[in-house]
């Protein structure tokens, strides 16, 4: 689905495409299993001291899903307080033993310092670091007919195209809603190189 550069901030949409907070969770749990393909992937990358790109472009890439993963959780608390502090029991994030190892690189990063203003940014940052990890893909022939949706990363563009140009109504429900909806679709995409791209690569890289 590409996105629409055009979103209606005027009022209050009737429904979601993933209704309530859980299509949080579900995006949260792609993003883990991305992020442990990432790891695995740096480890094989460098027990077999192959390409050093893979290595930097999938570190940088688990940087950056922290990154995004704590806007959405932002977002959804402000969308479904209720249902987000029930559910995550005040911050789920933080403290589970998963979250504890997925956090474990990311030595200088202070969540407090990230806000909705730098979303755009942050998905233009994404769309940079995605790129650059299926460029590296890109260097071994045998894989490149199977490099899963170049598209995302021209699609990341695109979304971060339309908060930048809606800054300013970045709390509004309109575009905190089409946010929350985004997620469906960029956690499939990131689920098909976690399950489908990455494995294969490990395998037979």
């Amino acid at each position: 689905m590409k996105p629409s550069l055009a979103v209606d901030v005027s009022g209050k949409g009737d429904h979601y495409t993933n209704p309530g907070a859980d299509g949080f969770f579900v995006f949260e749990h792609k993003i883990n299993e991305l992020d442990d393909q990432l790891r695995k992937l740096w480890n094989a990358a460098r027990q077999l001291g192959s390409s050093a790109g893979v290595m930097s472009a999938s570190i940088r890439l688990r940087e950056r899903l922290w990154r995004i993963l704590h806007l959405f959780h932002q977002n959804e608390a402000d969308l479904f307080p209720q249902e987000m502090q029930e559910s995550v029991g005040g911050d789920r994030l933080l403290k589970s033993k998963k979250r504890h190892r997925f956090l474990s690189h990311l030595t200088h990063f202070d969540p407090r310092k990230l806000d909705s203003r730098q979303l755009a940014l942050e998905l233009q940052l994404f769309s940079r670091d995605i790129s650059a990890l299926l460029e590296c893909f890109s260097q071994f022939p045998e894989f490149v007919n199977e490099i899963p949706d170049w598209a995302l990363g021209n699609d990341l563009q695109d979304w971060a195209m339309v908060f930048n140009n809606n800054e300013d109504e970045l709390k509004t429900y309109a575009l905190q809603s089409y946010l929350h909806d985004s997620m469906a679709d960029i956690g499939e995409r990131l689920d098909r190189m976690a399950t489908k791209f990455i494995p294969v690569f490990i395998d037979l890289g």
